[in-house]
């Protein structure tokens, strides 16, 4: 009895073997990964699949991309040598002492030097505003002086402008020379009329016309005094012609009318020494643009 009981617990014990033996060989079969780590794996598969059919953000292409607009103008305030004292004429009689400005500006550049500083040892000045299209015998209006490449600006120093202005030089500015007041030159540039426009007059008033220079005004006293068969068709034409009247509606038409000097005057006496001096441009911020010694 007693071997027949312990040969029954043999059994179930072999019986158990072989049923934990058949359940390792399952496990084996399934690569030995849980369920719960299989689930893992098969949200982390669908995820990346749901990932890449997802649109994707569209990058951004420089070249579909309309440039920006560049300036321009430019304003090279801060470089040195971008203005240069050229001359100065100390003055002598009754001529006042004068400062010549040269314009180094490249093509397309500008530059606003009002406010800017004259500085000496011993004074100073800031540079005036001045009017850009100048009409004589008109209301004229100062602006900020806008330079630009190739100009040149006069500055005469301890006197008024004779005609209460600072301007930009044209072509029929030198109808301002017939002033006694205008110490310097200005540059005559006025029209002489074609010998097509006189050819019907007579011999003698067109020698007269002839004769004269550009941007002369006729004297009242010699047109009174002109006797000839057509000296009242010779006066009328030459008071016509010669005037400034004419001359800026000649170059209206011609679109040509401004020059590239800017004349200023500043009523600063003993701005320089007599002697010897030493003067700086500065900018509207202090930086020393050209220098001269004398």
């Amino acid at each position: 009895m007693k071997d027949h009981s312990q040969f029954l617990i043999l059994l179930f014990i072999l019986i158990g073997l072989v049923i934990f033996a058949t359940h390792l060989a399952k496990q084996g079969d399934l690569g030995g990964v849980p369920d719960a780590s299989r689930d893992q794996q098969e949200e982390s598969t669908a995820t990346s699949s749901n990932d890449n059919d997802a649109p994707q953000p569209e990058e951004d292409n420089d070249d579909d991309q309309e440039p920006q607009e560049q300036e321009d103008i430019t304003f090279p305030f801060s470089r040195e040598g971008v203005v240069t004292i050229s001359s100065i004429n100390r003055g002598y009689g009754d001529r006042p002492t004068r400062i010549k400005l040269s314009s180094n500006l490249e093509e397309g550049e500008v530059l606003n030097i009002t406010d800017w500083k004259i500085r000496t040892n011993s004074s100073w000045f800031l540079i005036p505003e001045a009017v850009n299209e100048y009409r004589i015998n008109e209301p004229n209006e100062e602006e900020p002086l806008i330079l630009k490449k190739g100009q040149v600006v006069y500055i005469h120093l301890g006197i008024r402008s004779p005609v209460g202005d600072n301007f930009r030089t044209n072509n029929c500015t030198g109808y301002l020379n017939n002033r006694k007041d205008f110490y310097y030159s200005l540059s005559n540039n006025c029209p002489l009329p074609e010998k097509e426009d006189y050819k019907h007059l007579s011999g003698e008033c067109q020698n007269i016309i002839r004769g004269f220079r550009r941007c002369e005004l006729p004297d009242a006293n010699e047109m009174n005094a002109l006797r000839f068969s057509d000296s009242n068709d010779c006066r009328q034409f030459i008071y016509d012609f010669f005037s400034v009247k004419n001359c800026y509606d000649h170059y209206q038409k011609e679109e040509n009318l401004l020059n590239d000097e800017w004349w200023l005057w500043v009523n600063r006496e003993n701005v320089l020494d007599s002697q010897h001096d030493w003067v700086r441009i500065e900018n509207s911020q202090g930086k020393i643009i050209d220098e001269y010694s004398y």
